[in-house]
């Protein structure tokens, strides 16, 4: 029975502590008015105080996303923290986790991994997650490559940091 209460008195703890979102844009407000539907105390980490997530929560926290000090304070006060976005400093985040012991969801290495569009879709092949169809590009060859491969029908991404066709 003591390891049942013990194990109890965990689950309660990890429930109770608030739930850590690093960014404070549309898809953090989203997920934060989510959360607190399910009463899930949610924190918010972004630059401004006028970011759509800080508007919604009780608990905004100013700092920069590629601050150590800011995110390092930022996740000792919660217990988990997701991101909106994968523009973060995998690394960077991966060490400050272990360090104050912060469960991070998806994982720093995930989000290491699709934070690259190469890595990203060789991942989705290699579980067999069904995706278009692609070619990875080095130069302007390899893009004539793909363009007669893909019958003239194809859209270039930049590998790292492009989003709503910012990159495209």
């Amino acid at each position: 029975m003591h390891v049942l209460t013990e194990r109890l008195k965990d689950v309660k703890e990890w429930i109770m502590k608030p739930l850590g979102i690093l960014g404070g844009g549309q898809l953090a407000r989203m997920m934060a008015l989510k959360a607190h539907e399910i009463g899930v105390e949610v924190h918010i980490l972004s630059a401004d105080a006028h970011d759509p997530a800080a508007q919604v929560v009780r608990h905004w926290h100013q700092g920069a996303l590629d601050d150590p000090r800011a995110l390092g304070a930022f996740l000792k006060t919660c217990k988990t923290v997701t991101f909106e976005s994968e523009f973060l400093d995998a690394s960077l985040l991966a060490g400050l986790a272990r360090k104050s012991r912060t469960h991070l969801h998806p994982s720093a290495e995930v989000m290491g991994l699709v934070q690259d569009r190469l890595t990203q879709k060789q991942l989705l092949d290699e579980y067999d997650v069904p995706t278009a169809s692609w070619m990875a590009v080095e130069n302007s060859e390899q893009a004539q490559a793909a363009f007669g491969a893909f019958d003239g029908r194809v859209v270039f991404k930049k590998r790292r940091f492009g989003y709503d066709g910012y990159g495209t």
